[in-house]
């Protein structure tokens, strides 16, 4: 089973609703995590190849800003065992500005920047 699948499936979708996308609005991507009463509004997200990499390490959505300068204080990082993923939405939201949403997958454990 690729248990990666599922991410590369939700770039696509948000992809294909982003180009897609009713004038005015921007796709969002939503997770339903184990324990958490709301679901977590992803920006980013990174899983990593290993057998026994079970991690998946989410970023939130946050404005972008420019590299090197502070990180805004609502953005913020969930590592989440796999099996505490309940689901993923894309859905749309009312904006003026795109809502970003990127994936990545690595073959190394090695410490990924912040998107932020």
């Amino acid at each position: 089973m690729d248990r990666h699948q599922i991410w590369r499936r939700v770039r696509y979708d948000w992809e294909q609703a982003n180009e897609r996308r009713p004038s005015g609005h921007f796709p969002i991507v939503l997770a339903w995590v184990a324990g958490r009463p709301e679901p977590v509004e992803l920006g980013f997200v990174e899983t990593r190849r290993g057998n026994e990499e079970v991690w998946i390490r989410f970023e939130t959505s946050a404005p972008e800003v420019a590299a090197g300068s502070a990180i805004p204080p609502q953005c913020s990082w969930i590592h989440v065992h796999e099996s505490a993923l309940l689901s993923v939405e894309v859905s749309y939201r009312r904006s003026s500005h795109a809502i970003g949403f990127s994936y990545s997958e690595s073959d190394d454990d090695t410490p990924r920047e912040l998107a932020a």
